[in-house]
């Protein structure tokens, strides 16, 4: 059975020689070892802060070049890097170079001297609740532990990165995203996030999270990070503002259910941001009305917010008309979206939108970018009389437009619909237009 620390280094993807520290004190602790264990710990710890130093692409403001350098020296010397980590992260400002307050200074030097007690063999008692303290102490502040400069730094390392000049075409980026939480504070992510974003949106034409985007790798591996505070600080970064939400999701829609489990996001979601989803998404063949299409992230969205049950009961139905009167782009349903849509009413929504003169405001001329959806509820759903009426009125009134020579085309080669649509008109004592009888002959 895993220790709670041993399950705390693999949610925060510690690796490398402190992970091996870190397991061989756990070993230790495991067999009543105590002081051994603290020593190991205490010496993983030690050599993630002195990596996080030498790792650090950019010198800290505050400290000389010349001074800088003999502190890299020092931290690689293994007769003397224990005890020269130790003074880095004693100093204060204005020369300190990690960004860590008074207070986590103090518990540091703390456990500077139960490690002592424990290299020393003094008489101080070491057991189980040292090492577990110790343990709650790194998981409290690993992160705290930031290197003074170490976002600007880490910014460059991204630039290089992809400047062909410094680095080759394809190189793995872990180790860039494995030092973004020793180079920034945990509450500083979503600034860096934006930062980075800014500086790709700056330096290309594409959609900065469009898989076409030569720099998409970047988010991929954030997206996909083994770091939780990584993957929700993106997700905090992306859930601020409408657009970018939009664009992030239009381009990784596998992440939407992850974005839906916010209960307040999606209540935005399907309330306000879903009409302008549809708006971003390029259009669809209209003629595939109900045929087969591709999927799309918003399309996906619309089936986990209401097969997932997100969406009370009673506001369904506002939902479905709102995503069918969406200004200027009524759109499609996708073929492997009708059955579910079917069942949720969601067209009969349509029909109460378009023909039921309480909720339709639309004026008759204004109606041809319902065309095709009309279109698709004649074929596939089947018309009403009162729905036929409506038609020969706008057939009438209009005679120009998409919903004239549509319906003309329809009339003209859709027989069952034509015998239909006359039946109709004479049923309730409508003249039937010259034009169609013509049709009929």
């Amino acid at each position: 059975m895993k220790l709670q620390f041993e399950r705390w280094c693999e949610a925060n993807n510690v690796k490398g020689e402190t992970l091996k520290l870190f397991n061989e004190g756990v070993i230790c602790y495991k067999i009543g070892a105590y002081r051994a264990s603290f020593i190991m710990t205490y010496l993983g710890f030690q050599h993630e802060l002195r990596n996080r130093i030498v790792t650090s692409h950019n010198k800290p403001d505050n400290i000389k070049d010349s001074y800088w350098k003999q502190i890299i020296e020092k931290v690689q010397d293994d007769n003397s890097w224990d005890t020269e980590v130790f003074n880095i992260v004693n100093r204060t400002k204005p020369d300190n170079i990690f960004l860590i307050d008074d207070d986590i200074r103090k518990k540091y030097d703390y456990w500077r001297s139960i490690r002592n007690d424990c290299a020393h063999a003094k008489g101080e008692i070491i057991s189980n609740p040292h090492i577990e303290s110790f343990w709650l102490f790194i998981e409290s502040n690993y992160n705290k532990f930031v290197i003074n400069g170490g976002k600007a730094g880490l910014l460059d390392k991204i630039r290089n990165h992809y400047d062909i000049r410094y680095t080759e075409l394809d190189k793995d980026l872990n180790y860039i995203v494995d030092n973004i939480l020793s180079s920034v504070k945990v509450e500083e992510l979503q600034i860096l996030l934006e930062d980075i974003y800014n500086m790709f949106k700056e330096n290309d034409k594409s959609r900065v999270f469009s898989r076409e985007n030569p720099k998409h790798g970047f988010w991929h591996c954030i997206i996909h990070s083994e770091s939780k505070i990584l993957r929700d600080a993106m997700m905090n970064f992306v859930k601020k503002d409408k657009d970018l939400f939009i664009e992030f999701i239009s381009y990784h829609p596998e992440q939407i259910s992850t974005y839906l489990s916010d209960k307040a996001l999606a209540r935005k979601i399907w309330t306000e941001w879903i009409t302008d989803m549809f708006r971003f998404f390029m259009w669809v063949d209209m003629d595939g009305f109900l045929e087969e299409g591709d999927k799309s992230s918003v399309w996906i969205c619309v089936k986990k917010l209401l097969e997932e049950n997100i969406i009370p009961q009673n506001e369904i139905n506002n939902f479905l008309s709102l995503i069918w009167s969406r200004k200027g782009y009524p759109g499609s349903v996708p073929y492997n979206m009708v059955e579910l849509m079917y069942n949720y009413q969601y067209f009969n929504v349509m029909r109460m939108v378009i023909f039921d003169p309480i909720h339709n405001t639309t004026p008759l001329n204004d109606l041809d970018k319902y065309w095709y959806a009309l279109k698709g509820i004649i074929v596939k759903l089947g018309i009403k009389d009162n729905e036929i009426i409506l038609l020969e009125k706008l057939y009438r009134e209009v005679p120009h437009g998409e919903v004239y020579r549509g319906l003309d085309n329809l009339l003209d080669t859709n027989k069952e619909f034509r015998t239909q649509y006359i039946e109709v008109l004479k049923k309730h004592n409508i003249e039937v237009h010259s034009k169609i009888k013509q049709k009929n002959k």
